[in-house]
């Protein structure tokens, strides 16, 4: 095996601990416990009949809000950035969703979450109207002024004033977990927040917004009651960072990544250069976020590992090969990168197979796990219903075309043989070798399974 073959099969997650979704384990955990919160396992489904979107205060929905409120701010700096919209709407959506996962981080660091509401600024009902009116006053006057609706500079000024608020505010709270009697902090935190309400419509450049802010007299914003954080810091001082799985790194980790795919998103639709690269990020942003989600849906077990972003060093360098053979071949045959059909039909492809195996996941529900069992327990049943009445492994498939198509989507022939090579033959040893655990343990029903079924990656059976 080439070396790079051998470090483009680095790249697959679960290389060092691969999983097996045939093997059925009940879970005798109630529920999970988070910091103060207890998270109920299963005990609500939402609209879509999955544990998710119904309202609970869940790790799945504490990372599905905040990768939203990140794909909001990623979406709103990189077409702001190209200058597909105004900074004035780039600003305000960016300001908007950062402020509220903030929020939520700052109210979890110091165990005052209250649910998923805490993603909410507080405030009265009337400065989260005028909020959320701040769009609608800038979109009258675009329409009755056009540009003259408003001044890059005074929207400039407003970005400015809004971080510096927001950054004060956040500061302030946190001096709050660590001291609950500094009344200063809490003026300040007070103040910032109203601060920050002004800068925001000083960003949309909106004068009847601000004259009714001003205007209205409403009460202070309830702050939270401060509460010791516990001792486990991470690199900044903070119980964030560190490792453990908690309301403010779930909603962290979720949030950036969702930065990653907001901006990749909107590279990808707008740039007329580099659309792959745009597309590659936000796909791979997407593919950890879902394999968290997903695990965090059905098992009590669920980790920061279950994001997958922390596999190996070698799994870091070879997706950097991914983007430096890109970034390569720019630079050299820029005509190379142009976006083609092929590309369009590597992107439907990726995510087709992104859907196989978040169904292959689900699917399995608590039965899934990212660590293979060895010995077989009595609770242990073969799953053959849903996707696995037609796929065999459908997870390992979904991640072979995952990797190739992601190769294809930008346009790197180099990375796109070695990672079909690499992926190809490990997954032939590791479903032979995964197949013959499964027949000692399940004999003539796993045999029967077989040959029902295919694995739908060419020349394994």
């Amino acid at each position: 095996m080439s070396p790079l073959t051998t470090l483009v099969c680095t790249t697959v997650p679960l290389l060092r601990k691969p999983y097996s979704l045939y093997l059925n384990r009940a879970d005798d955990t109630p529920e999970l416990v988070l910091n103060h919160v207890r998270y109920p396992h299963l005990q609500k489904t939402g609209l879509s009949g999955f544990p998710i979107l119904h309202g609970e205060h869940s790790p799945q929905n504490v990372a599905l809000y905040a990768f939203t409120l990140g794909a909001c701010t990623g979406l709103a700096m990189g077409l702001s950035w190209m200058d597909y919209v105004s900074c004035a709407w780039g600003g305000y959506f960016a300001l908007v969703s950062l402020g509220m996962v903030l929020e939520y981080i700052s109210r979890a660091i110091m165990k005052q979450e209250e649910g998923l509401r805490s993603f909410l600024l507080p405030g009265s009902a009337w400065e989260n109207a005028l909020l959320l009116l701040g769009p609608v006053e800038l979109a009258i006057e675009q329409s009755l002024f056009g540009r003259f609706a408003s001044i890059p500079t005074v929207t400039s000024i407003g970005v400015l004033l809004a971080i510096f608020a927001q950054n004060i505010r956040t500061i302030s709270l946190l001096e709050l977990s660590g001291n609950p009697e500094n009344r200063s902090a809490a003026k300040r935190a007070e103040l910032a927040l109203s601060v920050w309400r002004v800068a925001v419509q000083v960003v949309l450049c909106n004068p009847l917004c601000l004259a009714a802010y001003f205007m209205s007299e409403t009460p202070a914003g309830s702050e939270p009651q401060p509460a010791q954080p516990e001792m486990a810091f991470g690199p900044f001082g903070l119980p964030i960072f560190d490792g453990e799985h908690t309301p403010q790194n779930i909603a962290a980790y979720a949030y950036l990544l969702g930065c990653a795919h907001g901006f990749g998103v909107a590279v990808g639709l707008v740039s007329p250069n580099i659309p792959g690269l745009g597309f590659f990020i936000a796909m791979l942003a997407l593919f950890h976020t879902l394999e968290y989600i997903c695990t965090a849906m059905y098992r009590t077990d669920v980790k920061m590992s279950s994001f997958l972003l922390n596999q190996s060093r070698e799994y870091h360098l070879a997706m950097t090969a991914g983007i430096v053979e890109y970034l390569a071949w720019y630079l050299i045959f820029p005509s190379l990168k142009i976006f083609h059909w092929w590309n369009w039909l590597a992107l439907y492809g990726v995510a087709a197979s992104q859907t196989l195996r978040s169904a292959a996941m689900i699917t399995a529900g608590s039965n899934f796990t990212h660590i293979v069992a060895e010995e077989k327990h009595s609770t242990h049943t073969l799953v053959t219903n849903g996707i696995y009445s037609v796929f065999r492994h459908p997870s390992y498939t979904g991640f072979f075309y995952w990797g190739v198509c992601m190769q294809i989507l930008l346009a790197n022939p180099i990375c796109t043989l070695g990672y079909t090579a690499a992926l190809w033959r490990f997954f032939h040893d590791r479903i032979a070798d995964e197949e013959l655990t499964l027949l000692r343990f399940f004999g003539s029903d796993y045999e029967e399974f077989r040959s029902k079924t295919k694995v739908f990656i060419p020349f394994i059976a």
